[in-house]
């Protein structure tokens, strides 16, 4: 099902009473201490609340609905990492009221939304035809048919077995075959497959290394991300990467949330994608491949996401290695040394300076509050800003002042 739900209309589920809505849907009795604030015992089904430790309040300066819980740490006041944190709104205390120990079911984003825009009687566009459905079903049944096709294939399945892949990590993804080709069945949120994307398994070959199915209804390549799928909403990061093979070595291994855009540049489509289907996902961070190719990608595709507001942080894999040559040689170490080679990507404005560091110099310490400043300038995402004063002052010892430079920004 291809759902759209425009900003305009995710305005008005955001702006939902939120007391009317919890009060009428689960029964919940609130009491109030103003006409914004109210207050009652936690609803969540998890969590046996002694006393009122759960809070709603209206927003006057973005006119949207919040909550949280004081006590069990979700929503907007979630400080321990093992509870999910689907976010403040409506939509997300949907999704955290289904997250609970006796639920077959978390709902997704657009699930929720559907709840909401129901409840307060607001149409959400659906964009199904037909021809759309009729299409979502045949490529359910050719990916199935093409999964089962693999086990007549037994050196297309040898290939899989070399790169590092089990029969699990087949199944999971249902991987496939067809003539001389590994096929990749390109699944959207609601895991349906709505295209393909198939790699020749003999390097010697002639032929283009991967083909990708033509745009269509259901499947726009631009704005397409591999792995999205698999893509954990309560976290706030994205790993984007190039490939299907490092998407799916990278989950067998566990390091979550990692996407590829399958060959093609990292565009602002993808950066809208990302923005409609992940609103909590505030950090990406780049893993290309450690070559000349992959270092001008990374700029390219860095740029962009900062330029929309992201914080931008990159991973520099060993010379000549891909994510998924590290994941095979780490396999579960995988994640933690993920993590342990991020790289803030603002780095990359001050590596002369490093080379050339003498914090006594009056001349250097300008120069660096200058170049701050423009940066500054074109720098979204306030996080990042703060990173960087802590940078400049704990690696030269130069102070700025964050709120002035946000303000001459």
């Amino acid at each position: 099902m291809t759902i759209s739900i425009s900003k305009e209309v995710l305005a008005k589920l955001k702006s939902i009473n939120l007391a009317d809505f919890i009060s009428s849907q689960y029964h919940v009795a609130f009491t109030s201490s103003n006409i914004f604030e109210y207050s009652c015992r936690c609803p969540h089904p998890d969590h046996d609340d002694k006393k009122p430790s759960f809070s709603i309040w209206y927003n006057k300066n973005n006119q949207t609905w919040n909550w949280c819980c004081h006590s069990c740490h979700c929503g907007k006041k979630n400080t321990d990492t093992k509870d999910k944190n689907y976010g403040t709104d409506i939509i997300a205390f949907i999704r955290w009221m289904s997250d609970n120990s006796l639920s077959n079911h978390i709902y997704t984003f657009v699930e929720a939304a559907l709840i909401a825009a129901k409840y307060a009687g607001i149409e959400i566009e659906n964009t199904v035809t037909k021809a759309a459905n009729d299409l979502l079903s045949f490529k359910q049944k050719m990916a199935k048919g093409l999964h089962y096709a693999l086990n007549f294939y037994p050196k297309a399945k040898e290939y899989l077995y070399n790169r590092g892949l089990s029969d699990k990590d087949i199944d999971i993804w249902e991987i496939g075959f067809t003539g001389e080709r590994i096929v990749f069945p390109l699944f959207d949120r609601q895991n349906q497959v709505v295209s393909y994307s198939a790699r020749i398994f003999k390097e010697s070959s002639n032929e283009a290394k991967y083909i990708n199915g033509h745009n269509s209804q259901i499947f726009n390549k631009s704005y397409y991300l591999y792995g999205i799928n698999k893509v954990d909403t309560s976290l706030d990061y994205l790993i984007i990467t190039e490939g299907a093979m490092d998407v799916i070595l990278a989950y067998k291994y566990g390091l979550k949330n990692t996407v590829a855009t399958l060959g093609t540049a990292f565009k602002e489509t993808h950066l809208e994608t990302i923005k409609k289907m992940f609103p909590n996902i505030n950090q990406l961070i780049f893993i290309f491949d450690a070559d000349e190719a992959g270092r001008k990608a990374l700029t390219s595709a860095a740029e962009k996401a900062r330029e929309a507001g992201f914080l931008v942080n990159y991973v520099e894999l060993p010379e000549s290695e891909d994510l998924c040559d590290f994941a095979n040689s780490n396999k579960e170490q995988t994640p933690e040394l993920i993590f342990s080679m991020i790289i803030p990507y603002f780095y990359k404005e001050f590596e002369q300076e490093i080379k050339e560091f003498d914090r006594f110099t009056i001349n250097f310490q300008n120069k660096l509050i200058n170049k701050t400043i423009d940066l500054s300038k074109y720098i979204v995402n306030q996080r990042e800003k703060q990173l960087i004063y802590s940078f400049l002052r704990n690696k030269f010892n130069v102070v700025l002042s964050s709120k002035e430079h946000i303000n001459s920004a």
